[in-house]
């Protein structure tokens, strides 16, 4: 396939599956999750989850995949735990989210 989307097959080389243009332009691989796990902790290595994570995050902001709107916010919310951490008054003073002073 010269573009779009295809599955590498196991038991071949890539080169053999990537279509190289005659003037050698370097080719750009997305890996991608075929099948999704029943239960994300099924996944081991830290770097799995990080890129099972960011290939959903894709797919949902994208509109590949579907997700209503309480899954949406529950994610988003697990993105925010993760970067930032536990809520800290003092810490988090300026970027609470949803309060108003009265």
């Amino acid at each position: 396939t010269t573009a779009g989307q295809m599955w590498i097959i196991d038991e071949k080389r890539i080169v053999d599956q990537v279509y190289i243009s005659d003037d050698n332009k370097p080719v750009q691989l997305n890996l991608l999750v075929k099948f999704y796990p029943q239960d994300v902790n099924d996944l081991i290595q830290d770097i799995t989850k990080h890129l099972f994570y960011l290939q959903v995050k894709d797919q949902i902001l994208s509109r590949i995949i579907f997700a209503p709107a309480e899954v949406c916010v529950m994610l988003a919310s697990y993105t925010l735990q993760a970067k930032y951490g536990d809520y800290d008054p003092q810490k988090h003073k300026s970027r609470t989210a949803g309060k108003t002073s009265s």
